[in-house]
């Protein structure tokens, strides 16, 4: 049983080029437009549907795309450390509230990739966390949502649909989890 959990952040900008198959021939131009204009739609969480983007048609596998991940300490609603139990009573449940903390003593060693998404999404949640014309019903609405996996006791779970829903200090945030699958 493996002691450390890790958590994975999709990173969707950094696509490698053999995830793509395209119908037709694209010039360099082409091809560079199609990718920033995938990477913008995923990082503001508009859905298309693997098949068509603007003007392009492509197959894409996902399972291609790029994560990164960083070590974490989980705890339960109640501040205590969660087990694997606890996943499976989200599974079984539904929505349910993790805190996910990066341990201090690994924040010096973290792929800057990961810090940098990290705190990106961060920067997007508080900023409406603080947004005083809206009520905490539209704050929740409006928070981005990412999926995320999480490795625990060598188990992998998907967490869809993750909200950044409080920060307790620079890398201890409460998520709100819509679902969870072990996958």
């Amino acid at each position: 049983m493996n002691d450390k959990n890790y958590l994975y952040i999709n990173v969707p900008f950094i696509v490698q080029e053999d995830s793509f198959t395209y119908n037709k021939e694209l010039t360099s131009d082409e091809y560079v437009k199609m990718l920033r204009e995938y990477s913008n739609s995923l990082n503001s969480n508009k859905n298309f549907d693997n098949k068509h983007f603007n003007s392009y048609e492509f197959d894409y596998d996902e399972e291609k795309n790029n994560f990164v991940k960083a070590p974490v300490i989980i705890y339960d609603i109640n501040g205590d450390k969660a087990n694997i139990n606890e996943l499976y009573r989200i599974i079984k449940t539904g929505i349910s509230i993790l805190i996910i903390e990066i341990p201090y003593y690994e924040i010096e060693n973290l792929d800057e990739i990961f810090e940098s998404e990290f705190k990106m999404w961060k920067k997007e949640s508080l900023n409406i966390q603080s947004n005083m014309d809206l009520d905490e019903n539209q704050k929740i609405k409006l928070l981005p949502e990412k999926t995320l996996r999480l490795e625990m006791d060598d188990h992998l779970f998907e967490l869809y649909n993750c909200k950044l829903y409080c920060e307790y200090d620079n890398f201890k945030v409460a998520l709100i989890i819509e679902k969870v699958e072990e996958i």
